[in-house]
């Protein structure tokens, strides 16, 4: 009896994992410079032997776009995950993740995408996060040129109104930011923007700003993720005074079908 209960485990653990093997699951691109989105390309096959079904396409930023040359990957068929990635301009090593979810897995695979920039402007926090049951009480953000790039620092200003800033400089090429907010009981997503020249050319980033019951940016496999609708994202979009990305012209296929899908043009 233990035996066929042990069996029975066995098959259950092995019908909720997909048999997929990757020649990579992370990728590095060093650049001087990224002007232009820098594209990745993992390959996958099935090593099972039934047909597996890509089931959606997650990125961990709105700054990747990933797609798959197909969504019904035979036995011993291999498949190509590709992803456009459009770094920031604060430059430094940034890297993002893109989950692979297959039906009937109770885990994604997961990818990682990795950019290694000259940092010109050292932010650190880079998001702020205030749990809604607590006092509104100010958080500090330590700003560093790379003052020998020609870097310069702009504006900083808070894209809320439920939000105040402060700078104060420290040294020649390091700066202490405070973020206060007034009412813990709004939500919404927010931005501080902080604009800076390098060599006279105009440039930006966002430090995310957000209030709220769990910390979104304590990432886990174990917490259910909701999918943002497109209006959600146009809405964060247009707070934060981004542009919108457009969709990665990649020609590799159809990609999966998302719930609450949104068009290629979302950031």
């Amino acid at each position: 009896m233990r035996k066929l209960t042990l069996l029975f485990i066995l098959l259950a653990v092995n019908s909720a994992t997909a048999s997929i093997s990757w020649e990579s699951v992370a990728e590095t691109i060093k650049t001087d410079s990224a002007e232009e989105p820098l594209l990745f390309t993992f390959v996958g096959k099935n090593t099972g032997a039934e047909t597996v079904t890509i089931k959606e396409l997650r990125e961990s930023c709105p700054c990747v776009e990933a797609m798959a040359d197909k969504t019904k990957i035979v036995a011993g068929e291999s498949f190509i995950v590709a992803a456009e990635f459009s770094p920031f301009e604060i430059g430094g090593t940034q890297r993002q993740r893109i989950m692979v979810h297959f039906e009937g897995a109770d885990r994604p695979e997961i990818l990682t995408v990795t950019v290694e920039l000259p940092e010109l402007i050292g932010i650190e926090p880079k998001r702020l996060f205030w749990n809604a049951k607590e006092e509104p009480a100010p958080q500090k953000i330590e700003i560093t040129l790379a003052v020998e790039n020609g870097v310069e620092l702009g504006d900083v200003y808070a894209m809320d109104e439920n939000f105040s800033t402060s700078l104060v400089p420290e040294s020649g090429n390091t700066y202490t930011l405070t973020v206060t907010p007034e009412d813990l009981s709004v939500s919404r997503p927010a931005s501080v923007m902080v604009r800076f020249s390098v060599d006279g050319r105009e440039m930006r980033t966002l430090i995310p700003c957000m209030i709220g019951d769990r910390n979104p940016f304590e990432f886990s496999f174990d917490l259910a993720i909701p999918r943002p609708s497109g209006a959600q994202i146009k809405d964060s979009i247009l707070r934060s005074g981004q542009i919108e990305l457009q969709g990665a012209d990649l020609k590799l296929g159809q990609r999966p079908e998302k719930e609450n899908s949104v068009s290629e043009s979302e950031q």
